[in-house]
């Protein structure tokens, strides 16, 4: 135990004292003075100068001058060892802590003496923080019997009401009931959900006003069954208790300025169908409520931003039985749903198997909200995890004054299990066509003129574009760098408008030596040498992908790498051919696309008998199973 410094006794005197005190009125006023300069917490002297009171009294009663600087160190000695405000909350505390601990158990304190003697301090500091004990009513004083331990107040219970669901195996009730179980001084009140849905808005009103004269402390609710109530309602109900939302809340919650926490729905949406679209779907469903419409953009955007040419539906929460998408189900052409719930999910699991699906072999299946299978571990259905624990720890954080924002938004967290993981894409997904949009010799001013329209009618999910050496190296076609940019900004905007994603290879360097002894030197004069302007036009074609967010295959590098140029030093070998196919391969499925069209020049066309990359390319997609 840590021993305080004892204050002296207020009769003794040290040395310095004695050697300084006079018997006379005047040193007695003298040392009254000193004492009202000390109080002052100013030197003698600078008061002096200062101060005309003090100077007064000096004038009445002078001292020598080592009096008075005697007198000041004396006083800051005293002020030292003198018990102040410091001294009586560190003997406060200390005391307090050994009433807490129980140490006294007996219910009454040792003797002021016995405690002084325990500090080695003074009677008169001990006594100055009983008294700040007794303020507290820790301890109470008994005239002539000591210092007594009062009994702990018991704090009164504070009442919680939880309306909606009330069974255990809902993880929001079920998280609630565990906050309060770790907090003992709460007590817990229930007011199941389906007697609350039957009750009309004035019956809700008495028994919530009812609740609140209690008084109710708090009130925690699902977000939606406070929904026939309007702001002014909730308003006046929140002036008399606590309100705290969870899940979906009701517009008029907000406007009131309900706290509480939710999911993201836009989050879910996004997801669940990128989800989805990753196994390997590409004709999805999604069940939708009709209230998320959150949810609704969500997984319109994951599909817009895959750059995967798919196929996404919408239906509401309802059964699938004789719904706009039934004949769809039946002809197997639907290969992944996104229902609205794991409750949705596994009311429609007996039809759609009715329907002749294997799940998940032939059909991916995701639920939402993770409720049904949670902490299930032979549980098959995949399903976007709200994280229920979460948003009522967030709430609870509120109710406790922890956390102090208004509107807190909780992101899913996807729970993938074999319903979507075990989807086999491979064995029922149509492949591709791949159609061939080329000419030998066309540059890309020309394919503007005769085959864009074309593609346009095509409206094909991606095109390869490569075209280019004909616009930087044949005679016949030669153009400005600058207006193959424009051209080629031409292209790629014509292929968004269609939401077409295009694939651009740039353009490999050329033998020049052997391009001139097929094309004359003199054709080039006052332009750059062929490699300079296929430079050129590989700097544009990287800019312009950026722009678009096309895909690019750096065929230059495939050429620098493994070589593949024909004898002609111009055109790629089938080697080459066969590289560049299985290379857009990798690239296009991820897409997957239904059709494919390839524009190009002699390269796509196909020279000098050999087959091009658009007939090794049919094969590589035609395989993927295999690959």
């Amino acid at each position: 135990m840590t021993n305080v410094p004892a204050a002296p006794a207020r009769n003794t005197r040290t040395a310095a004292e004695n050697k300084f005190s006079f018997g006379t009125k005047k040193a007695a006023v003298c040392m009254t003075a000193a004492f009202f300069i000390s109080s002052t917490h100013f030197s003698l002297r600078g008061v002096q100068r200062t101060h005309p009171t003090v100077q007064n009294i000096s004038s009445v009663f002078p001292l020598p001058a080592l009096t008075i600087k005697s007198f000041s160190v004396i006083l800051k000695d005293r002020r030292k060892i003198m018990p102040d405000e410091t001294l009586k909350k560190q003997l406060y505390h200390r005391l307090r802590t050994r009433i807490a601990s129980g140490e006294f158990s007996n219910g009454r304190l040792p003797s002021l003496r016995t405690l002084a003697k325990q500090y080695n301090t003074s009677p008169g500091s001990i006594r100055d923080a009983l008294q700040l004990l007794e303020l507290k009513h820790l301890i109470s004083a008994k005239h002539g019997r000591g210092y007594f331990i009062l009994p702990p107040k018991e704090k009164p219970l504070s009442q919680l009401l939880i309306l909606g669901e009330t069974k255990y195996r809902n993880p929001f009730f079920s998280e609630i009931h565990t906050q309060i179980c770790m907090h003992p001084d709460n007590s817990l009140m229930l007011e199941p959900a389906p007697h609350w849905n039957e009750m009309s808005k004035a019956q809700q009103l008495t028994k919530l006003n009812r609740y609140a004269e209690l008084p109710v402390q708090a009130i925690f609710f699902p977000g939606n069954m406070l929904g026939k109530f309007t702001p002014d309602d909730i308003r006046a109900l929140h002036a008399h208790t606590r309100m705290y939302y969870y899940l979906r809340p009701a517009p008029s919650l907000l406007q009131a300025g309900i706290p509480g926490a939710t999911y993201d729905e836009y989050l879910i949406g996004y997801k669940g169908i990128r989800h989805l679209l990753d196994v390997g779907c590409r004709t999805l469903l999604a069940c939708i409520p009709p209230e998320a419409e959150e949810r609704a953009e969500g997984a319109a955007a994951a599909l817009e931003e895959s750059l995967i040419s798919a196929r996404l539906l919408f239906h509401d929460d309802s059964t699938l039985e004789n719904s706009a998408q039934s004949d769809l189900l039946r002809a197997h052409e639907i290969d992944g749903i996104f229902f609205a719930s794991d409750d949705h999910a596994l009311r429609e699991l007996p039809l759609l198997q009715s329907y002749g699906y294997r799940i998940p072999e032939d059909l991916a299946v995701l639920g939402c909200f993770d409720t049904v299978t949670r902490g299930k571990p032979e549980s098959t259905l995949s399903s976007l995890d709200i994280r229920p624990e979460l948003i009522i720890n967030k709430i609870w954080g509120m109710y406790q004054e922890k956390i102090h924002e208004a509107q807190i938004t909780v992101p899913p967290v996807l729970s993938p299990r074999a319903s979507t993981l075990r989807f086999h894409a491979s064995k029922h997904r149509p492949q591709p066509e791949v159609i061939r949009l080329s000419s030998r010799g066309i540059s890309l001013h020309q394919t503007l003129d005769f085959f864009l329209p074309k593609l346009l009618e095509l409206a094909p999910d991606a095109a390869v574009v490569l075209l280019g050496i004909s616009d930087m190296v044949h005679p016949a076609h030669l153009k400005e760098v600058s207006q193959y940019e424009k051209d080629l900004n031409t292209l790629l905007e014509k292929l968004s408008s269609i939401r077409c994603k295009p694939v651009i290879c740039d353009l490999y360097l050329c033998d020049e030596s052997k391009l001139f002894e097929r094309h004359d030197r003199n054709a080039y004069y006052g332009l750059r040498n062929p490699n300079e302007r296929i430079r050129a036009a590989n700097k544009i074609i990287h800019e312009t992908v950026r722009k678009y967010g096309a895909v690019c295959y750096h065929l230059s590098a495939q050429v620098q790498k493994h070589g593949g140029l024909n004898p002609d030093g111009e055109h790629l070998e089938e080697s080459a051919q066969k590289i560049l196919a299985e290379s857009l391969a990798e690239l296009l499925r991820p897409l997957a696309p239904r059709r494919i069209v390839c524009l190009g020049d002699s390269n796509t066309f196909g020279c000098y008998g050999n087959r091009s990359y658009v007939d090794f390319l049919r094969v590589n997609l035609l395989t993927e199973g295999e690959n």
